[in-house]
């Protein structure tokens, strides 16, 4: 009796650490409680992870070359649970909507911990580098560019099917020393950031996507952020400024202004909104607008309120993403915590949908590696979507939920 093998999507995934029989032959079958019944191909090596979901059943066995089927056993389960399958996943979930779902990652860690550079393949169809492209780390010296470890974490990209954010080009931190303390004129300091953005931009060329070109110039009550050395040295035409060296470098690549607290409505959203708006009118280059979202669980969001906030920069004609999201929970935490976590996660994802961005990035993905207790001084802690084990939390299932749905 022949099998009826369908080729699962290019992006899955399927592990095994003990096969229970021959690598030899190995075959997968998935069958849904809902209906549908497919078998394919496995691939050795792989783990079979678990992830919760109650309607879904998975079969490992073997084969002989030309022979019926046999030995047929269970998948090994992990943690009580049922098998994940290759539709489990945040990236799988988020390709059926045409969305990117991303994450922060290291090149340094993609290359020490395995585990760590299979989750984020596995669970994302795009990633950003939390520091290997800025500019204190790209041009260490004036006309020095070193793009080692950038183009380690691009080639990693390019090798699982991720696309690129760009992070970022012009920011008041992780400047090179020489960069903000020469004590350039106006007219000095715009050739630096024209020559810093020529020269990354022209680097990563048709690799990366979009780009932050400015990040966080607008301060916390609205107005610019007038400590800024790039504010200093050129003054708050400096924005303007990057964006027009950007596209005179790359005219394909997207434009994005990114910043933090414009998360609900509010004078720095409303700064923003009349910055952009401005730009859109006067033929300033800017192709979309960075929500940040870095916001601890107590900071419920009024979902129709964030989402019309997000929405009038869409009516503007401008993409938005959410590109830095991490929800730490205060110290002691608490399984109902957790849970709360989850749910205003979930209500993050539904803002998301409803407004119509196009990428949800998170700052990190494992809590083992999260900025958060250290920038919190330990008051905060397990803000991100797996544990420190890699294991999938509350808050994966609520986004993957939320994406599913």
């Amino acid at each position: 009796m022949p099998l009826s093998c369908t080729s699962p999507p290019r992006t899955s995934r399927f592990f095994s650490p003990k096969t229970p029989e021959s690598f030899a032959s190995l075959m997968i079958r998935v069958r849904r409680c809902g209906g549908g019944l497919h078998d394919w191909p496995g691939k050795p090596g792989f783990e079979l992870e678990n992830h919760g979901a109650a309607d879904e059943y998975v079969h490992v066995w073997t084969r002989a070359e030309g022979k019926k089927r046999a030995g047929c056993r269970p998948a090994e389960k992990k943690r009580g649970g049922k098998g994940m399958i290759a539709d489990q996943t945040l990236r799988m979930a988020a390709d059926r909507r045409n969305l990117l779902v991303g994450a922060a990652c290291s090149p340094h860690l993609i290359a020490r911990e395995p585990e760590y550079a299979q989750t984020l393949a596995r669970e994302f169809n795009c990633l950003v580098a939390e520091n290997c492209m800025k500019a204190a780390y790209v041009q260490p010296e004036r006309g020095r560019f070193d793009f080692g470890p950038a183009d380690r974490l691009v080639a990693f990209a390019e090798e699982n099917r991720m696309r690129v954010r760009g992070h970022t080009l012009v920011w008041h931190n992780q400047m090179p020393e020489w960069m903000k303390t020469a004590g350039f004129s106006r007219e000095e300091a715009l050739g630096v950031m024209r020559d810093h953005i020529r020269g990354v931009l022209a680097h990563f060329k048709g690799r990366v996507f979009c780009w932050d070109v400015v990040n966080e110039a607008l301060a916390d009550g609205g107005g610019w952020r007038m400590k800024s050395p790039w504010f200093q040295m050129i003054g708050p035409d400096y924005v303007e400024a990057a964006f027009r060296f950007a596209r005179e470098a790359d005219p394909d690549v997207l434009l994005f202004y990114n910043d933090y607290g414009m998360d609900q409505p509010g004078s720095k959203a409303d700064e923003c909104y009349r910055m952009v708006r401005d730009f859109l009118d006067r033929g300033v280059p800017i192709d979309g607008v960075g929500f940040q979202y870095h916001l601890g669980v107590e900071n419920h969001l009024d979902r129709s309120a964030c989402a019309a906030n997000v929405r009038r920069f869409r009516e503007l004609g401008l993409a938005v993403h959410f590109t830095e999201m991490d929800m730490g929970i205060r110290k002691p935490i608490t399984d109902e915590l957790r849970s709360q976590q989850a749910s205003e996660y979930a209500n993050r994802v539904g803002i998301a949908l409803d407004a119509g961005v196009s990428a949800l990035v998170f700052w990190g993905f494992t809590d083992k590696y999260s900025w958060v207790p250290s920038f919190t001084k330990g008051e905060y802690d397990e803000p991100l979507l797996f544990d420190s084990s890699y294991r999938p939390k509350p808050a994966w299932k609520a986004v993957f939920d939320a994406l599913a749905s």
